[in-house]
């Protein structure tokens, strides 16, 4: 199995590659990002709920619209001795399983696979950890994406994407309280009156 699932119980040191601005501390410096629906998707403000970045002042929101397609790219090269990826999300959704999806992919190859929806919701930061080892010493694209579809919100934050020596998820510490899906999907200024929660069931 490339990938390991949530945990909190593991700790590992990680490391940053010059210019990979990997916590999006410098905003989208670095990124490409796009939104079906032109979202800003590396952003230092407008979080739902109690949410806050995992470090610092900025994070990643993809999803949070409907039929939305979202992600962020660039290219990076990973190191030989650290080649696992680790990067901390936090999934908030009120979908069922099997529709809403996030992935990661390397060279359009996906090396990592999460169901978006309520029973995987987080409730607070959790660390994943993919192997990249495969490409080890190596320059590729790194996509991180999340695709939404008609119904029932989805949301996918991420912070502080990081390569590491170990295959071991980080500690993952306290659990914040749970992103209100009511609160999403996302609204423009000046139209918060104009969007009522989804009542259709699939």
């Amino acid at each position: 199995d490339p990938y390991s699932s949530y945990s909190n119980t593991a700790s590992a040191t990680t490391s940053a590659c010059p210019g990979f601005n990997g916590d999006f501390e410098l905003g989208p410096v670095g990124w490409s990002e796009y939104s079906t629906h032109g979202w800003p998707l590396i952003i230092n403000s407008g979080f739902p709920g109690d949410l806050t970045p995992h470090g610092g002042s900025w994070a990643v929101w993809l999803g949070g619209e409907y039929d939305d397609v979202s992600r962020i790219t660039q290219s990076v090269t990973v190191p030989g001795g650290s080649p696992y990826l680790g990067y901390w999300h936090w999934i908030a959704s009120a979908d069922v399983c099997g529709y809403d999806y996030g992935r990661v992919y390397v060279n359009g190859a996906t090396v990592d696979a999460l169901d978006l929806c309520g029973t995987y919701d987080t409730g607070g930061w959790g660390h994943r950890v993919v192997n990249l080892s495969a490409y080890a010493g190596t320059t590729v694209s790194l996509q991180i994406y999340a695709h939404t579809d008609s119904y029932l919100n989805s949301n996918w934050f991420i912070d502080d994407v990081a390569f590491q020596a170990s295959p071991s998820p980080l500690a993952t510490g306290t659990r914040q309280s749970p992103v209100p899906w009511d609160l999403v999907p996302r609204i423009a200024v000046g139209q918060e009156d104009t969007w009522h929660p989804e009542p259709v069931e699939k």
